[in-house]
């Protein structure tokens, strides 16, 4: 079996290689970008907790 590279071929692989390397980027900025939210929704219910205490005192 004999693998034959032509320009085609290359090309299409390095535009598949390139589409998946910007679809994992993408992936990860958006994980990041929710694991932030959350701890942000996190503190803003942790503080709100804390001004209930406080007020209710």
């Amino acid at each position: 079996m004999f693998i034959v590279f032509n320009k085609q071929k290359i090309y299409s692989y390095l535009i598949a290689l390139g589409t998946v390397a910007i679809l994992f980027v993408i992936g990860f900025t958006m994980t990041n970008k929710a694991d932030e939210m959350m701890q942000t929704s996190a503190n803003i219910e942790e503080n709100n907790v804390i001004i209930n205490q406080i007020n209710e005192e």
